[in-house]
């Protein structure tokens, strides 16, 4: 994005848009290109940026960009694209970028956005009129000054067209992978047959491959204490406290005003008659046997906790009319899926292990653990996995494997020159 402007530029332009540009210029073209965008956005809340679908996403993408690198080789001194290409409007694009990306880190997008979100027509934030622009004010940028720089003459020159280049290319892969984007969700059973079926949204795609869920396995942390306070002056209202410390043998913590003591832990157990008993079976969960003392040491109750679950009631103590000591469900740690999948050039099944961010790859497909019976827990008879599509990916790749050995080289280069005075460089001693 940084323009070399050795030279005056040749276009005579006046005034307040003469050469070169300042941040000044910058500031004016990205605030009006951008303030036009969210107007529009406005008068028109459901209008989004949707590309077409391939090949013509990546045509719709390249033609202005190869256009903007002509166009600037051939006129590499015109004021106007010389400021537009320059380092104000660098920095100013990626600002307006950076601004129309912040309210994705703040409020959540989708279904999940907020109501003023929705009726501005922004709960798909990466589709709206103005992220687009300033998308397309960073992307002109980026081709710009690779266009001026398209045949490197010297060897900072190929530096820069690495790092330049490199994440422009990111960015237009990024882009145009919005038009070829698939995500789907598959639910597999156990012990059922293989299935390509996917939902997306409201519609029922098929998969060009199957799968099947061998086995489902969950390993959870041990549980911690949850007190609970009623609300003064309710009847059904009640704030909680969570312990701190996980749930074993011996251990001893204080919890609100109370100390709890850890009498007995059995990791699976299932309730019998009100009785917790020792039953290793897949959807059991830990029973607790604790003591409780009061802020004065006393000990004031005794009994065991265990959380609602397939295989028993919930346990808990009630330690006043106001205060209730229960067990919470143990949290996983890590959950995957042992599954079998074909395609139709597959003359036997797969087999794979699927876990949360290791997912399984099948030719551009990649196949992720999303969700789970929760209800069930490690005895969960059905896994939910997300399968995205994005051909895309390898020239973002791409783009980004360059923007890194730019950045390799330059700094390389850098450490092997020690500035000595104005214009003058030495080279370190290897």
């Amino acid at each position: 994005m940084i323009s070399d402007n050795k030279k005056t530029a040749t276009t005579s332009i006046s005034g307040f848009w003469s050469n070169p540009w300042r941040f000044r210029q910058a500031i004016s073209v990205t605030v009006l290109f951008v303030a036009t965008a969210v107007i529009l956005q406005v008068l028109f809340p459901y209008t989004q940026v949707r590309l077409p679908g391939a090949p013509w996403n990546w045509i719709t993408v390249s033609i202005p960009i190869v256009f903007a690198m002509i166009i600037a080789r051939i006129r590499p001194y015109n004021t106007v694209l010389a400021g537009l290409g320059g380092i104000p409007m660098a920095i100013v694009s990626i600002l307006a970028l950076s601004l129309a990306s912040l309210p994705s880190g703040i409020w959540p997008l989708g279904a999940n956005a907020p109501g003023w979100m929705h009726r501005l027509g922004i709960s798909q934030l990466f589709a709206s009129l103005p992220f687009a622009a300033a998308m397309i004010l960073v992307m002109l940028n980026l081709s710009l000054a690779v266009g001026r720089r398209l045949f490197p003459k010297k060897k900072g020159d190929v530096t820069f067209m690495l790092i330049h280049l490199g994440l422009l290319l990111s960015l237009a892969g990024a882009v145009a992978g919005t038009g070829t984007l698939l995500r789907a969700h598959v639910t597999a059973f156990r012990d059922a047959e293989f299935t390509n079926l996917a939902q997306k949204a409201d519609d029922e795609i098929r998969l060009p491959f199957a799968i099947k869920l061998e086995n489902f396995i969950r390993d959870t942390f041990p549980p911690r204490l949850r007190l609970a306070e009623r609300v003064e002056g309710s009847q059904d209202k009640w704030l909680t406290q969570s312990g701190q410390e996980f749930i074993e043998r011996g251990v001893r913590e204080r919890i609100g005003n109370y100390t709890v003591e850890v009498l007995e832990y059995m990791p699976s157990a299932a309730i019998m008659a009100g009785q917790p008993r020792e039953f290793s079976h897949a959807g059991t969960g830990p029973a607790v046997k604790v003591r409780v003392y009061d802020s004065e040491g006393d000990s004031i109750d005794e009994g065991w906790l265990h959380s609602e679950g397939r295989f028993g009631e919930e346990l808990f103590l009630r330690l006043s009319e106001d205060y209730i000591l229960t067990l919470q469900p143990p949290q996983p740690k890590k959950y995957a899926s042992e599954v079998a999948w074909i395609t139709s050039d597959s003359t036997e099944p797969n087999q794979a292990l699927i876990s949360v961010n290791k997912p399984l790859t099948i030719g551009p497909w990649k196949v992720y653990q999303h969700s789970y019976d929760r209800s069930m827990g490690s005895a969960s008879s059905y896994s939910i996995f997300e399968v995205v599509y994005d051909p895309m990916m390898p020239v973002v790749f791409a783009g980004i494997y360059m923007l890194i050995a730019g950045v390799i080289i330059h700094f390389w280069t850098a450490a092997k020159r020690l500035v000595v005075g104005p214009g003058n460089y030495r080279k370190a001693a290897k």
